[in-house]
C-alpha cells in the first residue's frame, strides 16, 4: 500500500463477524422448512395473542421485511428493528395500545437474541483488530437495524473497545453505500476520506459506498468470487482477514 491510511474503518457483519443462517431455529411453514428468528418472537406474542397462529405472524414477518428493505434501498435510510415490528402488528390487526407497545418490544428482543446465537467470530480476526488497534486509529461502519444489538455483539465477540469510532445503521438514520454514513464516520475521526481505509466483505455496498466517497477499500473475497469490469473495484482484494497485515 502506497500511503498509510490516517484510519481503518470495518464492516461488521460477514467481515469480522459471521452470520450464520444454518444455526438458526428450523421451523415448519406451510410444509418447508425454514431456519428463521420468527419462532422465538411468535412465542413471546402466542402469550398475549394466543388466537395468532405462527403462519399469520410469519407472513406478517416476511411482508414487513419486504416493505421496510424496498424503502431501505429507495431511500438509502435506516428503517430501525422498532419500525418494523410496529408494521408487523400493525399487520396482524393488533391495536396501538402501551400494552402491545411491551409484547412488541419482547418480540424484537427474542428475535434478535436468535440473531445473536447465530453469529460466530473466528479468533484470528480478534487477533487482527488488536494488532492494527496498536498502529492505527479504528472504526467501524455497520448495517444493522438495532444498534444495542449489534454493539452487544461486538462485546460478545471480543471487540469491545477495539473502535475509536462505532457508528451502526439503526442510531444515525443511514446505511452503506450511501455517502452519509461513511461522512459521519469521517468527521468523528476528524479524516478525510481519502485518508481512509475501508475493509468490507460486500461489493455493492463496502465498495461501492467506499469508492463512492473517494475512500480507498479492502474487499474481503472469502468466497472466492470473480470480480466482474461492471462490479466496483476495490483497491485491494484479500481472501481472510488476516491478509490485511500485509497490506497495512
Amino acid at each position: 500500500m502506497s500511503a498509510r491510511p490516517a484510519a481503518v474503518l470495518f464492516d461488521l457483519f460477514d467481515t469480522l463477524v459471521d452470520f450464520e443462517r444454518d444455526r438458526l431455529p428450523l421451523v415448519t411453514v406451510a410444509g418447508k422448512d425454514v431456519r428463521t428468528s420468527s419462532g422465538a418472537a411468535h412465542a413471546v406474542i402466542r402469550q398475549a395473542y394466543p388466537a395468532i397462529s405462527f403462519e399469520a405472524f410469519y407472513e406478517a414477518f416476511v411482508e414487513s421485511l419486504r416493505e421496510v428493505n424496498e424503502r431501505r434501498e429507495r431511500e438509502g435510510i435506516e428503517v430501525t428493528a422498532a419500525e418494523r415490528f410496529a408494521r408487523c402488528f400493525a399487520r396482524l390487526g393488533l391495536p396501538d395500545t402501551d400494552a402491545t407497545a411491551s409484547v412488541r418490544g419482547a418480540a424484537l428482543e427474542a428475535h434478535m437474541g436468535s440473531l445473536a446465537t447465530a453469529t460466530a467470530c473466528p479468533p484470528e480476526r480478534r487477533e487482527v483488530v488488536r494488532t492494527l488497534g496498536g498502529r492505527y486509529r479504528l472504526g467501524l461502519v455497520s448495517n444493522f437495524d438495532h444498534g444495542a444489538t449489534a454493539r452487544a455483539l461486538l462485546t460478545r465477540h471480543g471487540f469491545d473497545g477495539a473502535f475509536e469510532v462505532t457508528l451502526i445503521s439503526a442510531d444515525v438514520g443511514f446505511r452503506k453505500p450511501y455517502p452519509e454514513i461513511f461522512h459521519l464516520a469521517c468527521r468523528a475521526l476528524r479524516i478525510a476520506p481519502a485518508a481512509g481505509l475501508f475493509v468490507g466483505d460486500s461489493l455493492s455496498i463496502d465498495v461501492a459506498g467506499a469508492r463512492g466517497v473517494g475512500m480507498p477499500c479492502v474487499w474481503v473475497n472469502r468466497e472466492g468470487a470473480t470480480l466482474g469490469r461492471a462490479d466496483p473495484q476495490p483497491d485491494h482484494t484479500i481472501q481472510h482477514l488476516p491478509d490485511l497485515l500485509a497490506l497495512v
